[in-house]
């Protein structure tokens, strides 16, 4: 363990200092501690702070009595008593314009000097009478300890601090003046060190030392929070508890953390496999290395966990009837059905499953795995009825038998696109061609294969195309790969397996030439932002290029038969008129998924369904519907967290099948990740998951003044009010935010 001690008066930054040393080292990997002698902390008086550096976890807080180091923020306090303990080769870094040469009077220590003040007056920091020096001594302290600039530069940035801050860091970082060792035996001077405990009166077995009810002195008082949100429970369009079922995963707890799955998602599975995991753009791993792999730890649970979910224990006499069995009306039957409804699904196709079987590739996601997940639900009793498809007089007639019905049918038909010529030519819907390949139907496309379109169904057709033989497969899009609405890691997959991505082109019409089918390609740059946000594409005049190919295939969005349906609750843009829930201004009608949001994800349809089930139940059953919105002042950032308990740990990465062999076939690309050992490194922000350190207390116990936080059980504490006199020392060193506080209740008199 290496130990610091920082010698300054209040109002100098000498406390934050040890709070920027220590974060210093924990961008290298270190445990780290750090915290302030506050008793006589004011303006002017001399203060101490104390930072903490080792190879393993700190688990005893206690002054430093003995130092390695010393830095002086102010050289007036240089004298006997500060150098009491200081080890022999042990640096002084003073802030001072002198020399180190000058310090001879400190024979076998080693002294570096710079002049601090004058440096943060040049950058204003503080103000000319009292300059604030920390950052400046942060970015010498790394000089002479040899800590690489970038963990100053990272530091200043992840607290927050200006610019300017890391300019002086950086001009101290090359004006420190490191001197010798001064010549001479050092006089170490001994200090008495208090110990722990006073000896009691009497001795014997009197039992556990006896708590001191402090807690009628406080004005305020912590308590462990429920409000707070882990960001990637925030933004998870089907509103997992992600935070919860990772915990159980960290546990071993595979059959635990699928039925946590089980109580917002049917699909675990499936969306593990194809979610497009928004919530991991928002993971705070990220501030210290990589974000969790969340959607493969939750493929993990569906693979490796045993939970079904089960029949209610009590139905209620109401049907309710399901058009489409895609993610979002899946959805919405299961929730119908946990809350004990008769649901039954009526399905188009032959098989259930909408897009999740029909639109997404094999390789993307097995088959077998949304069967298995399909059968959980009919295990649960909801009916489904396959070859269904829905005109106005049946629609009519479901709607009769049943007491709610929702349309969740999706987007499945292609959008037209009329480039002439194409009677001569071989041109594909997107969508249709991948429902010909998904139920194994021979597709002749011949070798060179364009696809238009820049979303998942052009990605997953043009993947589609190489494994049926095509050699050449083009993506054709009109604006540049960072408007993509694709999956990103899905466009990578189809790059590397050799589909070439043609950007600023715009179909213009098609020509046959010499018996060729030929693209005639419009050039185009961009211009203003739409409403969408994305730069609209426009045409550069004549500018053209002519592309060959032996088949077309259309992948430029999709729409709705809606047909049978009231037109009074049909938009003019083809989509369903309904509120965030769900429901249409006809009574009984309710729609859900794409057809109202036309999101574009499984997840979002799964959480849309959802969401209907309950506004369902609030109108059959005349309740309250739940509130589905999050407050998004609670959601906690990397800012609310003390990332320096945290140390670093590499993503476990998906494995994947080698491109030389996925190439040929539809078996599954992705192989998941080897072990739960992902789990391990989620935050768990704004969640108390009952820390342990390795003396086996969690860091509020570890720290509390008064021992008023006892464990309940391993995951689960508890705080004796009697006790706690509201330091909220607790909320300050929770790693993860996992406190409130509160205004104490005053007890009255009796």
């Amino acid at each position: 363990m290496i130990k610091f001690r920082i010698h300054g008066r209040g109002g100098q930054g000498g406390v934050t200092l040890a709070k920027i040393l220590a974060f210093m080292y924990w961008t290298e990997g270190k445990w780290v501690q750090a915290f302030g002698d506050y008793s006589a902390e004011r303006t002017g008086a001399p203060l101490l702070a104390f930072t903490l550096v080792d190879d393993i976890e700190i688990t005893n807080r206690s002054k430093i009595y003995y130092p390695d180091h010393l830095i002086i923020v102010d050289n007036t306090l240089l004298g006997p008593n500060v150098l009491s303990g200081l080890k022999k080769d042990g640096y002084l870094l003073i802030d001072t314009p002198e020399k180190p040469e000058v310090f001879q009077e400190y024979p076998g220590r080693r002294v570096a000097t710079l002049d601090a003040k004058t440096i943060a007056r040049k950058y204003k920091l503080g103000t000319k009478t009292t300059p604030i020096t920390n950052t400046a001594l942060a970015g010498a302290f790394a000089r002479v300890f040899g800590l690489k600039m970038e963990s100053v530069e990272k530091t200043i940035k992840a607290l927050g601090f200006p610019i300017s801050n890391t300019q002086a860091a950086e001009e101290a970082y090359s004006e420190v003046q490191i001197g010798e060792v001064i010549a001479g035996e050092p006089e170490v001077l001994d200090v008495p060190v208090p110990t722990d405990k006073v000896p009691p009166l009497i001795t014997g077995n009197l039992g556990t030392e006896p708590l001191l009810n402090t807690g009628d002195w406080k004005s305020e008082e912590p308590y462990f929070s429920k409000a707070h949100i882990p960001p990637c429970n925030f933004y998870c369009p089907a509103g997992n508890d992600i935070q919860s079922f990772i915990a159980e995963m960290a546990q071993d707890n595979y059959d635990k953390a699928l039925e946590v799955l089980y109580r917002t998602t049917p699909l675990p599975g499936t969306t593990g496999r194809v979610c497009p995991h928004p919530c991991e753009d928002k993971c705070n791993r990220s501030s210290i290395d990589e974000k969790v792999n969340i959607h493969e730890l939750e493929r993990f649970a569906s693979d490796k966990g045993s939970f079904k979910p089960s029949a209610p224990e009590s139905e209620y006499d109401e049907k309710v009837a399901v058009i489409g069995s895609g993610p979002a009306g899946l959805s919405a039957a299961y929730h119908l059905r946990l809350k004990g409804y008769k649901v039954t699904i009526f399905e188009a196709d032959a098989e259930p499953g909408g897009m999740l079987r029909y639109g997404i590739p094999k390789y993307r996601s097995p088959k077998d795995i949304l069967d298995k997940e399909i059968k959980n639900l009919t295990d649960m009793g909801i009916e489904i009825v396959c070859s269904n498809k829905i005109t106005e007089d049946n629609f009519q007639k479901i709607l009769n038998e049943h007491d709610a019905l929702i349309v969740a049918i999706g987007l499945s038909h292609g959008n037209k696109l009329d480039l002439g010529g194409s009677e001569k030519a071989t041109v594909l819907q997107g969508v249709d061609f991948l429902h010909l390949v998904s139920e194994d139907k021979e597709v002749q496309i011949g070798s060179d294969v364009i696809v238009i379109g820049g979303g998942n169904t052009a990605i997953d057709a043009s993947r589609t195309a190489l494994r049926l033989g095509s050699e050449n497969v083009t993506i054709v899009y009109r604006r540049e790969r960072k408007e993509m609405p694709a999956i990103a890691e899905e466009i990578e997959a189809a790059l590397d397996e050799g589909v070439e991505l043609k950007f600023l082109y715009s179909p213009d019409k098609i020509v046959n030439d010499n018996g060729s089918s030929v693209l005639v390609a419009q050039k185009m740059k961009l211009g203003e932002p739409g409403d969408d946000g994305r730069r609209r594409p426009v045409p550069v005049d004549g500018e053209y290029e002519n592309i060959k190919f032996s088949s077309l295939i259309l992948a430029t969005g999709q729409h709705a038969d809606l047909s049978f349906l009231n037109k009074e609750i049909v938009t003019n843009w083809g989509f369903v008129k309904a509120n965030k829930v769900g429901a249409t201004e006809i009574s009984k009608i309710f729609a859900a998924g794409d057809i109202v949001s036309n999101e574009g994800t499984v997840t979002h349809a799964i959480g849309f369904g959802r969401k209907t089930a309950d506004a369902i139940h609030s109108f059959l059953k005349n309740v309250p519907m739940p509130d589905h919105e999050l407050n998004p002042e609670h959601v906690i950032t990397e800012k609310e967290l003390n990332l320096y308990y945290f140390k670093p740990a590499p993503r476990k990465n998906t494995k994947e099948r080698p491109i030389e062999k996925r190439i040929h076939d539809f078996e599954e690309v992705n192989l998941g990740i080897e072990n739960v050992k992902e789990a391990l490194r989620c935050l768990s922000c704004g969640v108390c998951n009952g820390c342990v350190t390795s003396g086996g207390q969690s860091k509020c116990q570890l720290f509390c003044p008064e021992r008023t936080i006892e464990k309940v059980s391993a995951t689960e504490l508890r705080i004796n009010y009697e006790g706690c006199k509201g330091c909220l020392i607790c909320m300050e060193v929770c790693p993860r935010d996992g406190f409130d506080k509160r205004t104490a209740k005053i007890k009255e008199e009796a």
